[in-house]
């Protein structure tokens, strides 16, 4: 945390360096403005369902304002519903990975997990390849817990 910064502009800027660290450290070469769709965050438990939820927005908004990506805007309920689902239950294997992308039309997936520590957050941030399911690269983002909700 910055203390001249306000909240929003200290999450901007790090979730803009995690999909800087998720593309530059991609076993697979993404092309510029890549289709990815946003999964929500996975709180590791009941009690940071709220942080997750906000910072799965946090991700959206870096994700839509990024050069390398564009984001797939979720037009079947259902299709999230599902998603959402399997995203709880922590069933994202190779299988489902593809199923979801093609689901959402969307090249790549972006999912995260949030765990608390004693005096911060930790995200963990995922780039699948839709095609494959294959993890192409993995950030760490730490987060004050002042900047969380």
């Amino acid at each position: 945390k910055i203390d001249s910064e306000k909240r929003e502009e200290t999450l901007e800027k790090l979730f803009t360096m995690a999909f800087a660290q998720l593309t530059d450290y991609s076993d697979f070469p993404l092309g510029e403005k890549t289709a990815v769709a946003v999964l929500p965050v996975i709180p590791a438990s009941e009690e940071l369902a709220l942080n997750s939820e906000y910072f799965t927005e946090q991700i959206l908004l870096s994700a839509a304002k990024s050069d390398h990506f564009t984001l797939v805007e979720r037009q079947d309920m259902q299709s999230i519903m599902e998603e959402i689902k399997l995203q709880l239950s922590g069933v994202i294997d190779e299988d489902t990975t593809v199923e979801i992308g093609n689901l959402l039309g969307a090249r790549a997936l972006i999912s995260g997990k949030l765990y608390a520590k004693t005096d911060d957050f930790e995200l963990f941030l995922r780039l699948l390849r839709v095609e494959t399911g294959e993890v192409l690269s993995v950030t760490r983002a730490v987060i004050a817990k002042e900047l969380g909700l």
